[in-house]
């Protein structure tokens, strides 16, 4: 609906319009805040104050938050093709880089090993060190996948499994492959679902060529693997690439535990909706349902949820596996005032035994969220009084399952990018 909304603004302003730097300079502080809502809607807003060239930018890495990697495949393109003396190193390398997790979330490997090789040969000069890691590592995964074929995601009918949480608190699944049933961590945030080499041996798993002597492969990286055919309930998902890792990098012997598989993003947005019950069961809907809430979207694979507090309306990252609601030093900046009033400051004590760290955090008695016209209140609510070592935080902070347990029902939709509760 976006890019049908965009290319009908564009035809409505077929000649240059006023080009606005001010109206340009606000979506690129949107953008680099991560607020693709407040983007999307700014960007329908202030389309006849910008630039084609600029809006064309802008939409792609909307459609990109907002799982349209076709519609942003096709603004890129243009972009590169219609503009490509005005869009500097800096700019292209950025663009290049957005197409690449384009083409890996659509499947694309041969496409996405296409474009990382662009961009390293090419653009290496303008990328600074953890990108050029990036896409050195990102070098191997995809010429091993040059020729497996892309995901597919069959439902014949609605599918319900039961759902129970290990004891680590992740959420596990029953999961089908090569003739066998086993539970799998069930973790929207894993970039790659991923099993441990003996786990992958027992399953059957397709492994796929490892690296040569002299080959440069990631420092994390053991071997891929392709499960051909994977059940979850009667949902059939063909071609399902796993990350295998030596048995000791999924075990932790001074807790006594260990991860046999884990079903990751990929194949979790393949399934379009999920519907979480809180008594242990897991639905899966034949067809995904739209809603008015659009209120997800991702950053990288990063989930990302806009909520309305008593103030306003903000982003925040959503992680169902952690335990606890907190908010960043980026909501303290923001309304500082208002939590020194209401807040006590205290220390905490975090880490082991071997090394305790103490951080001074607000601890706000009352903090409201609404959904729809849903509202939680959560209580002793942490707030940082400093960012995050070695992060950058864009969002105001992360939704856990204090804020989850409210409910009896989460539904999460990766075709209309929403997330609800009843």
């Amino acid at each position: 609906m976006f890019h049908i909304m965009l290319m009908i603004s564009l035809m409505m302003h077929p000649s240059p319009p006023v080009d606005s730097p001010e109206a340009a300079k606000a979506l690129h502080i949107l953008l680099d805040q991560k607020d693709f809502f407040r983007l999307r809607s700014a960007i329908e807003t202030n389309s006849p104050a910008i630039s084609p060239r600029e809006t064309l930018y802008f939409a792609a890495f909307v459609n990109n938050a907002f799982n349209q990697h076709q519609q942003s495949i096709q603004n890129i393109n243009l972009l590169l093709e219609q503009y490509p003396q005005s869009l500097n190193d800096t700019v292209i390398a950025r663009l290049l880089t957005l197409q690449k997790d384009n083409y890996a979330k659509t499947f694309q490997y041969g496409l996405a090993g296409k474009t990382n090789r662009l961009l390293l040969d090419k653009y290496h000069r303008v990328l600074d060190s953890t990108q050029t890691a990036d896409a050195a590592n990102d070098s191997y995964i995809w010429r091993t996948l040059a020729d497996i074929p892309p995901q597919e995601v069959h439902i014949p009918k609605a599918t319900s499994i039961p759902w129970k949480t290990d004891k680590v608190k992740l959420i596990n699944i029953p999961v089908k492959t090569g003739g066998q049933e086993h539970n799998f961590i069930f973790d929207t945030g894993a970039n790659i679902s991923t099993v441990s080499q003996s786990f992958a041996k027992q399953l059957g798993l397709r492994m796929l060529n490892p690296p040569g002597k002299n080959e440069v492969v990631p420092s994390w990286y053991s071997q891929l693997a392709v499960a051909d055919s994977l059940y979850i309930g009667e949902a059939l998902v063909q071609h399902v690439v796993f990350l295998v890792l030596p048995d000791n990098q999924l075990a932790f012997p001074g807790i006594d535990y260990a991860i046999n598989g884990i079903i990751g993003y990929p194949v979790i947005a393949g399934l379009k909706e999920i519907r979480l019950f809180q008594n242990g069961t897991l639905t899966i809907p034949q067809q995904s349902a739209k809603s008015n809430l659009n209120n997800l979207a991702l950053d990288g694979l990063n989930p990302i949820v806009a909520f309305a507090t008593d103030q306003d309306t903000l982003c925040f990252e959503f992680d169902p596996g952690a335990n606890h609601t907190d908010l960043f030093y980026t909501y303290l900046l923001k309304h500082k005032q208002l939590i020194q009033q209401q807040a006590q400051l205290t220390t905490i004590e975090s880490g082991c035994a071997d090394e305790v760290v103490n951080t001074e955090v607000y601890i706000l008695p009352d903090f409201n969220l609404h959904v729809g016209d849903k509202k939680v209140t959560l209580h002793q609510v942490k707030v940082q009084t400093r960012p995050v070592e070695g992060t950058k935080e864009k969002c105001y902070g992360n939704i856990g399952q204090d804020f989850i347990r409210n409910f009896g029902e989460m539904t999460l939709n990766f075709e209309h990018m929403y997330v609800s509760f009843r």
